[in-house]
């Protein structure tokens, strides 16, 4: 079945203020207060793709306390792998050291959050990847990763793999196993959406990618767009619902 997938990159700064504040909830922070609105008024799920650390910050530091809270709110509200460090290029890496850096993230999200599976669909910090990088995602269940909203190469693929994907949006890798989907234009870009998703629909492609940056999601206009977004997602899955009913 189709879907509008909605995610916010580098996602670090909430994980910040719960460690610097220690408020009494997650959703005291502002972000997280806002996605809980918008999965309250539409009924939609979040995923974060998060960096582990960077200066002043590692994701260790976060204390345990608000696991509970954060299990609480998994069906809704997902966290994943986006990067070690924002510096990182995942197509030099090598498999040992992209291993060690994803099981460290994983195991301290596991800590954090409660969340005990991997997310099966990620994008990684500058859509890079060699295929021994990619492999390793694979074997941990990983098996959709979201490209870029422009026309760069993505990950390990070859300039004809990259032609088919943008332009079909969509491009499936027999080898390893992996589906690729172009993410629509980020959000903080773009208030086109409504023409993303017919562009999408016009193609038969499963997976509407939409996505902007936690460290933007104070911006009025971006949240606007979220906002709208999270409509079109609440339409169309009411319009699946009511066909099938029929």
């Amino acid at each position: 079945m189709r879907q509008i997938h909605i995610s916010l990159d580098d996602v670090k700064g909430i994980f910040k203020a719960l460690i610097k504040g220690v408020p009494d909830s997650i959703f005291d922070t502002r972000t997280l207060g806002f996605l809980r609105y918008m999965h309250e008024s539409y009924n939609v799920c979040f995923d974060l793709f998060c960096t582990f650390k960077c200066e002043n910050y590692s994701l260790s530091e976060m204390p345990g306390k608000y696991k509970y809270e954060f299990e609480k709110n998994a069906d809704w509200l997902r966290f994943g792998f986006h990067c070690y460090e924002e510096t990182d290029n995942y197509s030099l890496v090598n498999e040992e050291q992209f291993r060690y850096c994803f099981t460290e993230f994983s195991n301290e999200i596991k800590r954090v959050t409660g969340q005990n599976n991997y997310l099966k669909m990620l994008r990684l910090h500058g859509f890079s990847g060699s295929a021994d990088v990619c492999k390793v995602l694979k074997e941990s269940g990983v098996d959709i990763l979201l490209t870029s909203d422009d026309n760069r190469c993505d990950y390990y693929l070859s300039s004809e793999e990259n032609r088919q994907l943008h332009t079909n949006l969509q491009y499936f890798d027999d080898s390893l196993g992996i589906q690729f989907y172009k993410s629509c234009t980020r959000l903080e870009h773009s208030d086109k959406t409504d023409i993303d998703v017919e562009n999408y629909k016009r193609l038969n492609v499963d997976v509407i990618p939409f996505f902007t940056h936690e460290w933007l999601m104070d911006d009025p206009k971006v949240r606007e767009r979220v906002e709208k977004v999270c409509r079109l997602r609440d339409e169309y899955e009411k319009s699946i619902c009511n066909n099938s009913c029929l």
